[in-house]
């Protein structure tokens, strides 16, 4: 068993290096099979050798193989394309996403705005249908912000390398006659998904459509974010306990219906394939079904060997294929659990207290084995996923599955059944969903922020410890958990031992987001949201379902990596969406103390309503004006007292003293507002210049540049906005000045660190 584990760690270490070339992983990986070569060297030492150094130069050889294959044979200039689509086809309002191949064989990521709702007929398309398309390439942007979601890294490791803006309106299609028998079960399963989409209602529907096909899409958005806040998203995936309960069941019913236990065995070692592509084939299903076709395979032939076995064998074929899926959470979650299970198998046939223990102690396994993966991606955990899983995990697994089972069935085969088995799902969701939104409303949530590589490594080692002495019995449970909660307090603490502060100006695209970090974490300080503005009425069938929330979709994983779960003081300059639009967003996820306004005429309805429901929450309003203290060395200078000043020149204007540097943020503050700044503050200076209006060429004059006298100024402004942003000539202004400019356009997501009156490092997220 060692030298497995030897084998799995060094191959592991060989397609990380490779692929990524993370020397952090794969050094971690190596040290581990390193310390388990002592006790792997006294059952044979050649033996032992081999296990360590056969596998790290088998699979970097092949992963060198898969890296030198994975490129493009376009060079990005063509505009005309036949593809075959690959994959189902997501279809979100006017918004049409698939994954396409051309006849020379490279994968694309297809997008299409549609400019009329005829087309939403694209939407059904099947795998393996033909296409003549018109379109431009583009590659993947990078991530604009730290610890953003890698989109173009993603791309990359399913082997895509363009995105291909297809024009409305240019597609021909065609349903090919001959297909193989792959892509045939992927056309039926896609062809099952739209029929079902349109027959089932929309809540019970998606719940059947995710636990039977692996679509989550048509899930319901809130509903998702519920499951995911409490821990429990992955009732809602086809996992490993779905697959053996579907296979356990199919077995059992070939044995009550007469067939013998080989022939049983036999049909499903054809039945497990078919599943697993129906399923949709992600890594867990494709894991669980491998391992119970290894199963039934041995099974028929009766040989016996340790399940450890069957599991290093599809893990290895998987890298051998596509090692790429190594770096899939999915993969990572599915393996790293069903490991913990085997390891663990001992605790769990002794747990004594019958089918509930047993329970239990699977679930606590299973949870703490994945923990440190879901911190690293996720950064958060909700203790109460724990008691959750005890009850969702019977009620999904034994109550909703079968009847979404029951209810496919039905809608294929028995269509006068399908309303009774669906009508029974959806009464039962009436009464469980809502008790997962309310619930994930107030639960707690531990934000531990994003972890490095050696505190991920040390909580393993923890939990290995853990799992040996639960296993062995050797010390109370509280005490062998103990080296895991100690890494917890580690990580928790981290933050507040920082002794530098931090500006950051957030990437929100086109508006305003800045985080203000103090010394050891005594204030965090944020400085609008951003939002997108939505320009001109949509119809209907336009309305996309995903839409991009800059204060939930970007600024609130920001603040959760950085281990930010409260905000002290959240300053809302003004009413334009792209500095409040992200506001409400940002609330739901983070907790805030305050909030600050600026005093003033109040007219939109975004701000009025965006007003009325902070007013309604626990976090405190504050209206503001000039000659305010909001913190220490944190003065407002505008909107001015007793005036009513409307639009961008009602911003308020923060002057900032941040560990010896002083920031002076604007807002949308114009050319008029400017000149008032002057009057009221003829002695006002400042080291970094937040330029107002995002370079307007209303903003930004020459007398404030002059009298500002900034030696750094940000301009935050969407990448190729509608607007221009920034004025080539404001640009020139400050260049004439000499004056260092940092863009969210060029730069992305621009970092300052502070310390005794200087600027000791800028680091921004890409280089022009």
């Amino acid at each position: 068993m060692n030298r497995l584990c030897i084998s799995l760690l060094t191959a592991s270490a060989a397609v990380v290096f490779v692929l990524s070339s993370d020397v952090g992983v794969a050094g971690a990986l190596l040290i581990g099979a390193i310390a388990l070569l002592p006790a792997a060297w006294q059952s044979g030492r050649l033996a032992t050798v081999a296990a360590f150094v056969l596998p790290l130069l088998l699979f970097a050889s092949v992963a060198t193989g898969h890296k030198k294959s994975n490129v493009s044979m376009l060079s990005g200039e063509e505009t005309t394309f036949i593809v075959e689509v690959k994959e189902t086809p997501r279809l979100d309002g006017n918004r049409l996403r698939m994954v396409v191949e051309t006849t020379a064989g490279e994968r694309l990521q297809l997008a299409s705005r549609l400019q009329a709702e005829s087309e939403q007929r694209l939407g059904k398309l099947l795998p393996g249908d033909h296409c003549h398309v018109n379109g431009k390439l583009s590659e993947p942007d990078p991530p604009r912000n730290r610890y953003a979601f890698d989109y173009s890294r993603y791309l990359y490791e399913q082997r895509i390398h363009w995105l291909l803006e297809a024009e409305s309106g240019s597609f021909v299609c065609k349903r090919m006659d001959r297909l193989s028998l792959l892509t045939h079960l992927q056309a039926f399963r896609a062809q099952l998904l739209h029929e079902a989409v349109a027959a089932f209602p929309k809540e019970a529907g998606g719940i059947v459509l995710a636990l039977t096909l692996g679509e989550r899409f048509y899930v319901e958005e809130d509903v998702i974010e519920a499951y995911s806040t409490l821990g429990i998203i992955h009732l809602l995936a086809i996992s490993g306990l779905h697959v053996g309960l579907v296979t356990g069941a199919a077995f059992f019913i070939c044995i009550r219906i007469g067939l013998t236990r080989e022939r049983a065995a036999l049909f499903m070692l054809i039945l497990l394939p078919i599943f697993a592509i129906l399923a949709g084939a992600a890594p867990p299903v494709v894991r669980a079904s491998a391992m119970a076709f290894v199963f039934f395979l041995f099974a028929l032939h009766k040989w016996r060997v340790h399940p450890l076995f069957g599991f290093a064998t599809i893990y290895f074929l998987y890298l051998l294929f596509d090692p790429y899926k190594l770096f899939q959470l999915g993969f990572q979650l599915s393996f790293f659990v069903s490991f913990a299970l085997i390891f663990s198998a001992k605790t769990i046939q002794t747990a004594n207290g019958g089918y509930l223990r047993q329970m239990c102690t699977v679930t606590t396994i299973a949870q703490f084995a994945g923990l440190p993966l879901i911190f690293f991606h996720f950064y958060e955990w909700s203790p109460l996923s724990l008691l959750l899983n005890l009850v969702y995990i019977p009620l999904v697994s034994f109550i909703v599955l079968p009847f979404s089972f029951l209810s496919l069935f039905s809608f294929v085969w028995l269509p006068e059944q399908v309303n009774l088995f669906i009508g029974l799902l959806e009464s039962l969701l009436t009464f469980v969903h809502p008790a997962i939104l309310k619930l994930s409303g107030s639960t707690f949530q531990l934000v531990l922020g994003k972890p490095p590589i050696w505190l991920v490594v040390a909580m393993y080692v923890a939990l290995a410890f853990a799992f040996v002495h639960w296993q062995e019995q050797k010390w109370p449970l509280r005490f062998a958990f103990l080296p895991f909660v100690v890494c917890l307090i580690v990580g928790a603490l981290a933050p507040y031992v920082q002794s530098k502060a931090v500006v950051t100006m957030i990437d929100v695209g086109q508006g305003d987001s800045f985080l203000i970090e103090l010394p050891y974490r005594k204030g965090v300080y944020m400085i609008d949201t951003g939002g997108v503005a939505v320009y001109g009425e949509e119809e209907d069938w336009q309305q996309r379902k995903n839409t991009f929330d800059p204060g939930s979709d970007v600024i609130a994983p920001f603040l959760k990596a950085k281990g930010i779960s409260k905000i002290d003081m959240l300053v809302l300059t003004h009413g334009d969406y792209d500095h409040i639009g992200g506001a409400t967003g940002l609330l739901n996820e983070i907790n805030v103390e305050q909030v600050i306004y600026p005093e003033g005429p109040i007219e939109k309805e975004t701000e009025i309503e965006l007003l009325e429901n902070i007013d309604a929450s626990p976090t405190n309003l504050h209206f503001t004006k000039a000659n305010e203290v909001l913190a220490e060395n944190w003065y407002v200078l505008h909107p001015p007292e007793g005036e009513h000043v409307k639009g961008n020149d009602g911003s308020v204007v923060l002057f900032a003293k941040i560990e010896g540097v002083t920031f002076l943020f604007t807002g949308d503050l114009e050319e008029a507002g400017e000149q008032r700044l002057i009057r009221s503050y003829p002695g006002m200076q400042a080291d970094v210049l937040k330029v107002g209006h995002h370079g307007s060429l209303s903003s930004t004059t020459e007398p404030f540049i002059s009298q500002v006298a900034p030696r750094y100024a940000f301009i935050s402004a969407g990448a190729q906005n509608r607007f221009g942003h920034p004025h080539p000539e404001v640009v020139e202004r400050l260049e004439r000045a000499n004056i260092v400019v940092w863009r969210t356009d060029i730069h992305g997501m621009v970092e300052l660190t502070l310390s005794n009156g200087e600027i000791e490092a800028v680091e921004t997220m890409l280089k022009p």
